[in-house]
């Protein structure tokens, strides 16, 4: 019981988006479906969308206001937006109303990542590779291990995913070079899953050495720099706490 993390019956071959329509339609049915409710948040997530998700939780919370499971679900919508801090604040609600660490424990890691506390986020990563999210967790865990300069760690850790050819762990694989320094492997890692764009990733690779850890966890998870970024790379400057700007943004 404690891995499975959200009870709604839903087939591990089923993609979010399918997840989303099937249980928004459940809930069209029956606005006060909770376990529907849930899962459409998860889904929302996992297709980026979280304000959607946001707003899927809180209906459910209204429903069942000492359950776990909105709380622990706004807890991972916080953390999407980049709120890991207000993310605790859920997740340690979520375990006053019941859950366990391995009900939390892929999502809060990621919260601890960004906020600068790699033995927190690592612990729970672990606790995280016994559940049914447990590639999740070792994606996260390679990353997280690599922003605290444990290279050989980071390594072992994705080798059973890169022997799978998982495409995603061949991504973070090529985070964990660019956090080693290596930008020529990590090129190429790109190059593997996406022939010929290795070199569009150059200035991101280039930037991350001189992050401080919380910002290296922003940046590989939610592609967010400092402003400043590019600036300490050029004269490499003390790094100083400063705010954050999605890549992309202005």
């Amino acid at each position: 019981p404690a891995t499975a993390q959200y009870a709604a019956p839903q087939s591990r071959a089923e993609s979010p988006e399918d997840a989303l329509a099937r249980n928004v339609r459940l809930v069209a049915q029956d606005p006060r479906d909770f376990m529907a409710l849930v899962a459409a948040g998860r889904a929302a997530l996992a297709t980026g969308d979280s304000q959607a998700a946001v707003g899927f939780f809180g209906r459910a919370e209204e429903i069942s206001p000492r359950s776990w499971q909105p709380q622990a679900g706004m807890g991972a919508a916080m953390v999407a937006m980049g709120d890991p801090r207000g993310a605790l604040n859920y997740f340690a609600r979520a375990q006053s109303f019941g859950a366990t660490q391995m009900h939390i424990a892929v999502d809060r890691g990621l919260a601890f990542d960004l906020t600068g506390d790699q033995a927190k986020a690592q612990s729970d990563y672990r606790v995280g590779l016994l559940g049914i999210d447990a590639d999740d967790a070792r994606r996260r865990l390679a990353l997280s291990l690599a922003i605290s300069r444990d290279m050989k760690g980071a390594a072992a850790t994705i080798q059973p995913l890169l022997r799978r050819r998982d495409p995603e762990a061949i991504r973070i694989n090529a985070f964990v070079l660019a956090l080693a320094g290596d930008r020529d492997a990590a090129r190429r890692e790109i190059d593997a899953v996406m022939p010929g764009t290795g070199a569009r990733f150059d200035p991101f690779f280039k930037i991350l050495p001189v992050l401080r850890p919380e910002e290296k966890a922003a940046a590989v998870h939610l592609g967010e720099f400092p402003k400043d970024a590019a600036e300490r790379y050029a004269y490499a400057q003390p790094i100083s706490t400063s705010p954050m700007v999605t890549i992309g943004g202005s």
